[in-house]
């Protein structure tokens, strides 16, 4: 099971989802290493769970393609604050100053990147494994990215949760429980009224046919059986 180079297990974890990773993690010493140090994935795995729930820093980060909002001016709003103090300081001024400076003079901010996520549109990946691999905010040797997703996945429990306790969920469940059986009862009432008026229709589709019938052939109409003589046979 071992014999494999760790270049195949990546091709094998590829192709698994976070949690079945997760559980290839346990199996061994060995796997444990290998799942926990492929940062690669777990970077990709990190960013694009950030980037289905809308976090637009991610989506800045990881270098997905992005497009500068054409109705939104460049103005200081667009700056980071390392690069408001940098053009402060090689203008000779105060931050505050910068403000009515770019206003007057935007040119100031030439060659200065807008670094607000929310100035930006979004061309997003379709897939995880799509997810650009940017190497200015790829740092394995920093992050061990696994637990990175990790906790952000348990925040974002912690999150969903915060509202709800054992007691609360205890109680809203009883209700619960309680609107599905009337539900369901008052389902099988309209089942069977749908039963009853559905072999209603079928009677009366059938009388319709008999009546058409009827109509068509009167040759018995208004006999009666015991003067029936039958028929006359001439030799």
């Amino acid at each position: 099971m071992f014999i494999f180079p760790t270049e195949i297990w990546n091709i094998i974890i590829d192709n698994l989802e976070a949690w079945d990773s997760l559980n290839l993690r346990l199996s061994s010493k060995q796997l444990y290493k290998i799942v926990t140090h492929y940062h690669s994935y777990w970077y990709k795995q990190f960013t694009w769970y950030l980037v289905c729930y809308g976090k637009k820093p991610a989506m800045f980060k990881t270098d997905c393609d992005r497009r500068h909002k054409a109705h939104i001016p460049r103005t200081s709003h667009c700056l980071s604050l390392s690069q408001e103090e940098e053009i402060a300081s090689n203008l000779n001024c105060t931050v505050n100053d910068l403000f009515d400076l770019i206003i007057h003079k935007p040119e100031i901010m030439h060659g200065y990147e807008c670094t607000n996520v929310n100035h930006y549109m979004y061309d997003l990946p379709q897939t995880r494994e799509e997810m650009p691999l940017n190497q200015k905010d790829f740092h394995p040797r920093d992050q061990v990215y696994l637990y990175r997703f990790l906790i952000h996945n348990y925040r974002h429990q912690r999150q969903k949760a915060r509202n709800y306790n054992n007691d609360k969920v205890d109680d809203q469940l009883k209700i619960i429980k309680s609107d599905l059986t009337k539900q369901h009862n008052e389902l099988d009432r309209i089942k069977r009224n749908i039963k009853r008026m559905k072999n209603r229709e079928a009677l009366l589709q059938d009388m319709k046919r008999r009546c058409d019938k009827l109509k068509e052939n009167r040759v018995f109409y208004g006999r009666r059986s015991r003067q029936y003589k039958g028929l006359k046979i001439y030799m």
